[in-house]
């Protein structure tokens, strides 16, 4: 042998005479000595005592153990943690029974640096083919395992982070799908409201002349008034179908939530069965809102008799409450109603009942027009209720549990505006009031514009009717002198009431102009400069709210 291939005794050891001694190539053994830095190579015998091994190996016992390493020294003697210990040895007799394997485990005191380690083990054979022990070939693989375990973390990170945005994404679909849905919905009740108040102001203008022709005593007028009534009722439809598309009628003005909720609590009592205990529970300060007095009433009202019905015969508990809350942002994407508010500050109304509970299943469909769990033909209700939200630029939350009950919550926006407007006084008398000089009447809707006519001319005034925009410049022209108001229709196929308006004004500036719409008066207030309007009426209207604008208009006219 060489002199430069000789194994250092220390590491190449073999036994004395008489003993099996390995009968390895020199170059396996300065593979062992030559070895790279990560590779720990060792061989036992039959009794785990050390035949080889490198320095690597040494480096390794000495680092994990503490211990000093010499050929000769039984190895699981040297192993202080038992159950390293049980594994190693368990591995050596596999190898010694002639099998070839790998694993991957760790060793080292967990109070230092445990590492990981892929083995390696194969039996040795002598010359004679008996296994006489075992080499074990081991690799640090602990970093990389690290980065493996840290890659791992990373991908179920991002996978549940992938299903987390896939379930958000899919539930911000279905939200939009339902939007839209409402939306359309919204679109078309807007159009059947709008043609129906047509229809319905003729039936309730007619019926209201033929009870001021026929007279108390007549016995035809039961009949009429019944005819009257039904329309007004009829009206209430259309204005809930108006309300759930948002172009319900508005007045704004700044509001004090709990004097609107205070307000009605009689008609809130009324209206629920005597197995139902009603509690307010209204904030202690002032809560300011911007909306429409009579429709954050349809809100209340609705939502109570929504929590009446969840609890049906039984005897139960409807608890109302007001109040301000900070509402953050994923609150506010929970909400039934797709929006773009931003977490803050909000009025809350919340109507809880501990009626039936609302499954998933009713709770995708709450919110549809004419959609019940009663029986069918119950009305607008929650549908309406969403739609002045809507038109409030506010938001619904809704918590409920089977059998549990559930809670509504209606958030509005807060008013910016400090002068709160109470309630106004009811209006007096209208039977003295008689009208002066002509009437211009502009509506596409030949009975509508008929009917209005006829009113007006029981009113004491002269009328002009005409069908557009165009024939109302014409006849404002030739009558300039003896028109005295005009009524304008808003909804118009040739020109709108805003360029009809603006037309007649270039005609005659000083002439009172009173609109004629089924929508929210802040919906078409926006088009007007103030001073346009002298007043507003709402279609389908009674021979008395057409009375009160006329003389509003009148007397602002004439002051």
């Amino acid at each position: 042998m060489r002199e430069q291939d000789k194994v250092p005794e220390s590491v190449a050891g073999a036994g004395g005479k008489g003993q099996d001694r390995f009968q390895q190539p020199e170059a396996v053994l300065r593979a062992l000595i030559e070895s790279p830095q990560k590779i720990v190579i060792f061989a036992l015998d039959r009794q785990y005592r050390y035949l080889a091994f490198n320095e690597n190996h040494a480096r390794t016992m000495l680092r994990i153990w503490g211990v000093q390493i010499s050929v000769g020294a039984n190895m699981l003697q040297l192993i202080a943690r038992d159950d390293d210990r049980q594994r190693a040895r368990a591995n050596f007799d596999r190898a010694l029974a002639g099998e070839s394997f790998s694993v991957i485990e760790q060793y080292g005191d967990t109070r230092m640096d445990r590492r990981t380690y892929e083995d390696v083990y194969s039996p040795v054979h002598n010359e004679e083919g008996r296994i006489i022990g075992v080499a074990v070939y081991l690799t640090d693989i602990t970093e990389h395992r690290r980065a493996q375990l840290e890659l791992e973390s990373y991908r179920n990170q991002l996978e549940e982070l992938v299903a987390q945005r896939t379930r958000e994404l899919e539930a911000a679909h279905l939200q939009l799908l339902h939007a839209q849905k409402l939306e359309s919905l919204g679109v078309l009740a807007g159009g059947i409201a709008h043609d129906f108040n047509n229809l319905l102001a003729v039936v309730l203008a007619r019926a209201e002349l033929c009870l001021q022709q026929l007279g108390a005593g007549n016995p035809q007028a039961e009949h009429v008034a019944i005819i009257r009534d039904s329309a007004l009722e009829a009206r209430m439809l259309t204005r809930q179908l108006l309300s759930y598309a948002g172009k319900g009628q508005f007045l704004l003005a700044t509001l004090d939530l709990n004097e609107i909720v205070g307000s009605i609590s009689q008609l809130l009592r009324a209206s629920t069965s005597k197995g139902i205990r009603l509690n307010l529970e209204l904030a202690g300060e002032p809560i300011p809102v911007r909306g429409d007095r009579t429709q954050i009433r349809q809100i209340v009202l609705n939502l109570v008799t929504n929590a009446a019905e969840a609890i049906g015969e039984r005897t139960g508990t409807i608890q109302v409450r007001t109040g301000l809350a900070s509402v953050d942002e994923a609150t506010l994407r929970e909400a039934c109603l797709a929006t773009s508010l931003r977490g803050g500050r909000y009025a809350y109304l919340e109507v809880e009942d501990d009626g039936c509970g609302i499954s998933d299943e009713v709770r995708s469909r709450l919110f549809d027009p004419f959609f019940t769990t009663k029986f069918s033909g119950r009305g607008l209700g929650l549908a309406a209720v969403l739609g002045i939200v809507k038109s409030h630029s506010g938001t619904i939350l809704l918590h409920s549990q089977l059998e549990r009950g559930s809670v509504f919550r209606v958030l509005l926006p807060l008013s910016t505006v400090d002068q709160l407007h109470p309630e106004p006084p009811a209006s007096g008398s209208t039977a003295a009031f008689r009208g002066r000089g002509t009437a211009l009447v502009v509506d596409d809707e030949l009975a509508v514009r008929t009917v209005t006519g006829e009113v007006l001319r029981s009113l004491g005034y002269q009328v002009l009717e005409a069908d557009g925009g165009v024939a109302a410049q014409r006849l404002l022209r030739q009558r300039a002198d003896e028109v005295s108001i005009v009524l304008l229709d808003l909804a118009m196929p040739d020109m709108n009431g805003e360029e009809t308006l603006r037309a007649l004004r270039k005609i005659r500036a000083d002439v009172p102009v009173v609109l004629l719409t089924a929508y929210a008066q802040d919906e078409f207030r926006s088009r007007f400069l103030p001073g346009d309007l002298a007043g507003f009426v709402a279609k389908p209207f009674s021979r008395e709210e057409l009375i009160e604008a006329l003389s509003q208009a009148t007397s602002a006219a004439s002051g």
